[in-house]
């Protein structure tokens, strides 16, 4: 995940057809939602602490001009949904003589 400005790229673990997936929400979507203090700062700025995302959305699917990704564009973002994952793990602390502690 890819925060740029108010708005936030995700690329996805699929693939089509060996190219990568990205939905992009532009600033200026960002700005238009009604309720994009919540999706900000409840959700997107929660995702790198979970291991996945799961995103339901209504768009369209589209190829980039490069033809090198495909990118996943919704018009509204009231026909987006984010449903966090599970927390990741936390990494393991290195103790100061190397070795690893247990949690």
């Amino acid at each position: 995940m890819t925060l740029k400005g108010v708005g936030f790229k995700l690329c996805f673990y699929d693939k089509i057809d060996g190219r990568p997936v990205y939905l992009y929400v532009s600033p200026e979507q960002m700005a238009a939602y009604r309720y994009r203090k919540y999706l900000r700062g409840s959700i997107v700025d929660q995702i790198p602490a979970h291991r996945y995302v799961t995103v339901y959305a209504i768009g369209r699917v589209e190829q980039s001009p490069s033809a090198k990704q495909w990118n996943l564009l919704v018009d509204d973002l009231r026909n987006l949904g984010l449903v966090l994952g599970p927390q990741r793990a936390p990494a393991p602390s290195t103790a100061p003589d190397g070795d690893t502690e247990s949690l």
